[in-house]
C-alpha cells in the first residue's frame, strides 16, 4: 500500500511539475506574443510617422512652389504693364512725330503747289502781253 501511496504521491508530483512548467511555457509565450505586438505597433507608428513628416514635407514643397508660381506671375504681370506702358508712349510719340512730319510735308507742299502755280501765273501773263 505504501508502494500505492507513492505512486500517487509521485504522479502527483510530476504533474504538478509538467502543470508548472506548462503554465511558465504559457506565460512566456504570452509574454512574447505580448512584446511582439508592441515591437509590431512601434514599427507601426514609426512608419506612419514618416509618412506623415513625408507628406508634410510634400506640402510644404507644394506650397513654396505655389508661392514662388505667384510671384513669378505677379512679376511677370508688373513687367508686361510697365512694358505695355512703354510701348503706348512710344506709339503716342511716334505718332506725334508722323503727324508733325505729315503737317511739314504737307505745309512744303502747299508752298510749292502755290509758288509753281504763281510761276505758271506769271508766265501767262508774260505770254498774254506778248
Amino acid at each position: 500500500m505504501k508502494k500505492l501511496i507513492f505512486g500517487a504521491v509521485l504522479i502527483s508530483a510530476l504533474t504538478g511539475c509538467f502543470d508548472d512548467g506548462a503554465k511558465q511555457t504559457q506565460q512566456d509565450a504570452d509574454v512574447q506574443s505580448t512584446e511582439k505586438q508592441q515591437a509590431e505597433q512601434q514599427a507601426q507608428a514609426q512608419q506612419q510617422q514618416k509618412i506623415d513628416t513625408l507628406t508634410q514635407d510634400a506640402t510644404n514643397n507644394a506650397k513654396q512652389s505655389l508661392t514662388l508660381a505667384q510671384d513669378a506671375a505677379q512679376q511677370s504681370a508688373e513687367a508686361l504693364k510697365e512694358k505695355s506702358a512703354q510701348l503706348y508712349q512710344q506709339g503716342k510719340e511716334t505718332t506725334a512725330q508722323a503727324m508733325d512730319q505729315a503737317k511739314t510735308v504737307y505745309a512744303d507742299s502747299k508752298e510749292q503747289l502755290l509758288k509753281k502755280a504763281e510761276e505758271k501765273l506769271e508766265a501767262l501773263k508774260k505770254t498774254d502781253k506778248d
